[in-house]
């Protein structure tokens, strides 16, 4: 981030809050903010951040390693036992911040094309209703076949969505297609957001999202469907264990009750 940007608040930016939520978010932040010094690193010792979000140690702790795994910061002393590490600021937030500026300007535009479509319907709806019963009915008709094969269209199987997926014409519509694939899966949630599916797709890679969005269809998340299946992906990469494991389940499950007792708190 630059350097001109004032130290005395913690930043919450919004790729990290869509990626991690709140806690995570603000947990980054709080180090960015410590290691504006001249060295360029946090030396406040965990108990100091967590003081300073109202948060547990160990809740520190935990998002401080899933940070510096997945590159957002870098611990300079992992050798340090008994005393506070120092945690360096990497310039992937950068990277992220301007993949999540330019997936926003593809999302906006994706919305203005759905707003056209919708107005040309009503445009459509509304001539009808100035003319026949009989032509009103005709185009009632036709909405609903229209909307029916777009429902058949759609794969039933594990096969049929990993190829619909692989065969997208390029990014924007591979996200597409994985958007359909949670709505089809989990009627129950929201679909994630354009640019928050976007980011978890690049760092999973397309298959093996849909492969883990086709896993947990049968038991799904209460909370938020995305950040489950990354943290089920990162236990499964460190323990080499199914995601689907009760321990790793479980382990997932006390990360998000920690992170709501937090809140709530």
């Amino acid at each position: 981030m630059p350097d001109s940007i004032p130290t005395n608040f913690t930043p919450c930016l919004d790729p990290l809050l869509q990626e991690y939520g709140p806690i995570g978010a603000c947990v980054y932040g709080r180090v960015w903010r410590y290691a504006q010094m001249k060295d360029g690193v946090c030396k406040a010792s965990h108990d100091t951040i967590a003081e300073g979000l109202n948060i547990t140690r160990r809740t520190v702790w935990t998002w401080i390693k899933i940070l510096c795994d997945d590159g957002y910061l870098v611990d300079q002393t992992p050798n340090v036992t008994n005393h506070p590490h120092e945690y360096r600021a990497t310039d992937k937030i950068s990277t992220v911040i301007e993949l999540h500026t330019t997936e926003n300007e593809m999302h906006s535009t994706d919305d203005q094309c759905d707003l056209n479509a919708q107005h040309g319907v009503q445009e459509m709806h509304s001539h009808c209703a100035n003319g026949s019963h009989e032509e009103r009915e005709s185009l009632s008709n036709r909405d609903q076949d229209q909307e029916s094969a777009t429902a058949d269209a759609l794969p039933t199987n594990f096969q049929g969505w990993h190829l619909y997926i692989k065969e997208a014409e390029n990014r924007g519509q591979t996200i597409h297609r994985l958007r359909e694939m949670c709505k089809a899966l989990y009627p129950g949630l929201d679909p994630p957001e354009y640019a928050y599916m976007g980011r978890v797709a690049k760092r999973l890679h397309s298959g093996r999202l849909a492969d883990l969005l086709w896993q947990f269809a049968p038991h799904p998340p209460t909370g938020d469907l995305l950040a489950y299946i990354q943290a089920a992906a990162k236990g499964n990469g460190r323990t080499g264990a199914d995601t689907s494991s009760n321990a790793t389940i479980r382990a997932i499950e006390r990360l998000q009750e920690e992170q709501n007792a937090n809140i709530s708190g």
